[in-house]
């Protein structure tokens, strides 16, 4: 799935996004599925309702790069100003906003569930490594350092060119820089 967030004109009326969020703040947009678990979302900041991506949260990791301008992200306790070229990770069940600095934004937004990298509850890779990680109340964010935001545009170019086994390809790329993080962290 992919989402191209420029502003949409018909009629001479702009039509923009809002993410939709229950009173918790929880996401109610699901993020990929089964069949597809992997969304890809090129955002125009301008394209959202107050130009800004509201406070909300969900069960996915989300990994996102400022593509051009400037941006503000807002997770948890913390605020992060991005440049056009860096991205970070933002953990699973955090709250985050996003919001333009100075101009707007566009952002390269990965977001896929966990178990996308895991496979099977219970295995040794989810039990062993992810769920600590994903239980690190400490580890919020994760930012990239400019190896892991390059391998988020290699996703995005495999995710964009559909290659044979282009799936498989992205999955062992992501496994990759998971792996790469992991270590990090």
């Amino acid at each position: 799935m992919r989402y191209d967030g420029a502003i949409k004109r018909g009629e001479g009326i702009a039509i923009v996004r809002e993410i939709q969020v229950d009173a918790q703040a929880h996401e109610l947009s699901p993020h990929g599925t089964l069949v597809d678990p992997l969304e890809i979302n090129h955002d125009d900041l301008s394209a959202f309702a107050q130009g800004a991506v509201r406070c909300h949260w969900h069960e996915e990791l989300e990994l996102s790069v400022v593509r051009e301008g400037r941006a503000r992200y807002t997770l948890g306790s913390g605020v992060y100003e991005l440049s056009a070229g860096q991205g970070l990770l933002i953990n699973a069940n955090v709250p985050h906003s996003f919001a333009p600095v100075g101009g707007n934004a566009v952002l390269l937004t990965l977001i896929l569930h966990p178990s996308f990298l895991y496979g099977l509850p219970g295995s040794e890779i989810e039990r062993g490594l992810m769920r600590p990680f994903l239980n690190a109340r400490r580890l919020p964010v994760v930012m990239l350092e400019a190896g892991e935001v390059q391998a988020v545009r290699e996703i995005d170019a495999l995710f964009e060119r559909k290659p044979f086994a282009w799936a498989l390809r992205c999955k062992a790329a992501l496994c990759e820089l998971f792996c790469t993080l992991l270590v990090r962290c």
